[in-house]
């Protein structure tokens, strides 16, 4: 026994020790917090496990959002391929295919009489081409068209220039 413990006997018999300056055994270094050692070594193991999972959390949020933007792109890129397929479709109609010749090409059936609408700076307004209030145009009428393009161009490979050198 130590100093300050003082045994005494009570009249059962037993040994009871009375004031001993000593702690109960879960109770060693930080008594007056009303920490244990078992407490502290908790919260340390509780930070570390966070410290350790903290980059992959990290790591499964940026999967996360890749995966809703691929998500997104896959139902944006099958909402464009439900609308080519159906354009597609379209093109097997035979009255579509007049109904495009006629307003991209100018076509007329036999029989009908096609009109062209000049307008005042003396250019065909065609498909597509509006009148603002000036009166001038707007849209692919002001452009040249594919086909006058490719007429010139056939004039020029027909009359080449021809160089003097031999």
């Amino acid at each position: 026994m130590s100093r300050r413990e003082v045994s005494r006997t009570d009249g059962a018999g037993t040994g009871r020790r009375e004031g001993t300056g000593a702690q109960p055994s879960g109770q060693r270094g930080l008594g007056r917090l009303g920490l244990t050692s078992r407490a502290f070594i908790l919260a340390a193991a509780v930070v570390l496990v966070f410290v350790m999972i903290t980059p992959s959390l990290g790591v499964y949020f940026k999967q996360r959002s890749q995966l809703a933007d691929l998500t997104a792109q896959q139902a944006q890129q099958t909402r464009t391929i439900a609308q080519l397929q159906d354009e597609l479709k379209r093109w097997d109609d035979p009255d579509y295919v007049r109904t495009q010749a006629r307003s991209q090409l100018g076509w007329v059936v036999p029989g009908e009489t096609g009109y062209r609408v000049i307008g005042k700076n003396g250019k065909v307004l065609g498909a597509g081409a509006e009148l603002d209030a000036s009166g001038d145009t707007t849209g692919p009428a002001q452009t040249s068209q594919w086909w006058q393009k490719m007429v010139g161009s056939v004039r020029t490979a027909d009359s080449p220039a021809r160089t003097t050198g031999r």
